[in-house]
């Protein structure tokens, strides 16, 4: 079936892999989800952006982003960073997302410094965002980890002035 030619984009065989994709990711098979994933996102990699726009804007960025998902929860975080870079470099749609993931693939892999700037940057710069609230709340429970309770404090602080009524973290917060 992978070689069947002809379809357009949205009912080929890589838009039957990325459903495939979606449903192993909701099983939590996460090895199946990323197979199906990856060829989706090869094979659509094919289309120009004249053949099929939503294609272009729509699924590709979303499968990049999906695969980066899928290489963070197997602990592949240069393999997941890879991918969280496309995104960001391309300004995808959701990149602010893909600057959070790859600020916290630098904590996990113990950059603390370089963690704390990308949970800034996202907070400082794009504060409309729906990962500006959870970027203060990261920022607080970073700085308190490594005693810094200033920091910590005062982004908590950021977190509960600025969103109050849009963030469901407000409560964590206290």
């Amino acid at each position: 079936a992978d070689n069947i030619d002809g379809l357009p984009p949205q009912t080929s065989v890589a838009a039957a892999r990325y459903d495939l994709g979606y449903i192993y990711l909701g099983e939590e098979k996460y090895k199946e989800s990323l197979n199906q994933f990856e060829k989706s996102l090869n094979a659509f990699r094919k289309v120009s952006k004249s053949d099929d726009e939503y294609v272009s804007e729509k699924i590709v960025p979303d499968l990049v982003l999906r695969i980066g998902d899928n290489y963070l929860i197997s602990n592949n975080y240069k393999k997941a960073d890879q991918y969280f870079d496309e995104a960001i470099q391309n300004k995808y749609a959701n990149f602010v997302y893909a600057m959070y993931q790859s600020a916290i693939i630098d904590g996990l892999q113990k950059d603390t410094d370089s963690k704390l700037k990308g949970l800034n940057f996202i907070a400082a710069s794009y504060p409309n965002s729906e990962y500006a609230d959870e970027a203060l709340m990261e920022l607080g429970n970073t700085y308190d980890a490594i005693g810094n309770s200033g920091a910590a404090i005062a982004a908590l602080n950021k977190l509960v002035n600025d969103y109050r009524n849009k963030s469901t973290l407000i409560n964590k917060a206290y």
